[in-house]
């Protein structure tokens, strides 16, 4: 009953924003299809490992994602009375949008410069890539350099910014095939790494971006493009497994299902068992960090992660119950802060994801639509994990940051650019 109940708001949406020709990426509906499925799914209890949650775990499952829906709720009350812009006036805008092309294409090169020398030097102190050890999945996380290792993660503001350069200059065929070549380059060779959160990341990057400035994404290809970033994320996973094939997966994950249906096993626990080591472990938790897993990146960039971790004896993954070992985005706030840091923590994220998105309908620009870019990948894995404790991922928000700040032309110079615009447009 209660899967039927998720399953039928999930389709609500779908339907209503189809009837209503509604802004597929508006973070409520982003979030609420996700968040929707995902509860549907985990309460069918397709597997031995999922027990029933009791009153206090579904309180505390649902609280997360209610937190966050409140703080759309407060942006959209806050914008009621504005004028939002459609999506084919942004995306017009978006087009007289100018940059200093020359900056943007030496630093996206230096960009690639700094990926491929990190990640040579770590293949010659470590001596193995990932994809081409015995070891596959074991290993990948032994491939980084305390310092150098935030080379490799540059890959997603290489490929990011090839396309920032596509959309905003015209000519410069030699330029454009030279950053098509340091972004294939990039994407492949960080494949080898049997890493999966940056390239899905770029990849609803730029789906956003492109959505926003282009027609290129329309609801036909978004569902195209959705299926097939779901399809790499599985084929990914059963490839670091290595030797894990789709019964045996079947079989470990003690599924109650017919062998016949054995190829959605890793789909459906790859989203469940996150919402379920959650419910589990909220009930088992005895102390809280207080702010060691929020602030993680900040802890990982001055050196005092692990050296705190040893003295603390901290484990990551506690009360697991089987191998998947995530808890969704929302255990890091329950686990540092509790109740409190549940429900408002995801209240003031959703709070800024709401007002950042009103902001671009209002006021749209480049640096807005990469934001809000970042955001939606945020809203897209939160039934999986929370990025901002990585520090890789606040390398990738700095990184967009500097690159936009030396891009920018000056203010003089831009109003230029608008007015040879709209005097050509007369002409």
């Amino acid at each position: 009953m209660v899967s039927i109940l998720f399953f039928s708001i999930a389709i609500f949406i779908v339907l209503l924003t189809i009837i209503k020709k509604a802004e597929i990426f508006a973070p409520a509906r982003v979030f609420g299809i996700i968040w929707s499925v995902a509860l549907g799914l985990a309460d069918l209890k397709l597997s031995s490992f999922q027990r029933p949650w009791s009153y206090e775990s579904w309180l505390m499952v649902l609280l997360g994602p209610l937190s966050y829906c409140l703080g759309f709720f407060i942006a959209y009350v806050m914008n009621i009375q504005s004028t939002l812009l459609p999506i084919f006036e942004i995306r017009q805008l978006s087009r007289e949008y100018k940059i200093n092309s020359n900056r943007l294409f030496i630093l996206t090169c230096a960009a690639f410069g700094f990926y491929a020398g990190g990640y040579f030097i770590i293949y010659l102190v470590k001596g193995f890539v990932p994809l081409f050890s015995p070891l596959l999945g074991a290993v990948r996380g032994e491939f980084t350099m305390f310092g150098l290792g935030m080379s490799v993660h540059t890959m997603p503001l290489i490929v990011f910014f090839t396309v920032v350069f596509h959309l905003t200059t015209t000519g410069e065929k030699i330029k454009k095939h030279i950053l098509k070549i340091f972004s294939l380059c990039s994407i492949v060779t960080f494949f080898f790494l049997l890493q999966r959160f940056q390239l899905i990341m770029i990849g609803v990057m730029c789906v956003i971006l492109l959505y926003y400035t282009t027609r290129i994404i329309r609801p036909s290809t978004g569902f195209v493009l959705l299926a097939g970033v779901s399809s790499f994320f599985l084929w990914v996973s059963t490839l670091r497994s290595g030797k894990f094939f789709v019964q045996y997966l079947h079989a470990e994950s003690k599924m109650k299902t017919p062998r016949a249906y054995a190829i959605f096993t890793e789909p459906y626990m790859y989203v469940v068992m996150n919402i379920e080591n959650f419910a589990r472990s909220i009930e088992k938790i005895e102390y809280h960090t207080y702010g060691y897993y929020t602030f993680n990146f900040v802890l990982s960039f001055v050196g005092l992660k692990h050296w705190i971790e040893r003295y603390t004896y901290l484990d990551d993954t506690p009360y697991l119950v089987s191998g998947y070992n995530t808890y969704t985005a929302f255990w890091t706030y329950y686990r540092d802060f509790g109740v409190i840091g549940l429900a408002f923590i995801p209240l003031l994220l959703g709070l800024a994801i709401g007002m950042l998105y009103y902001s671009l309908r209002k006021q749209p620009s480049l640096q807005k639509i990469s934001a809000y870019a970042l955001s939606v990948f945020v809203l897209f894995i939160s039934f999986f994990n929370s990025p901002f404790g990585y520090l890789w991922f606040m390398w990738t928000v700095i990184g967009m940051i500097v690159i936009y700040y030396f891009i920018k032309l000056p203010q003089k110079e831009r109003l230029g650019y608008l007015k040879n615009a709209a005097i050509s447009d007369y002409q």
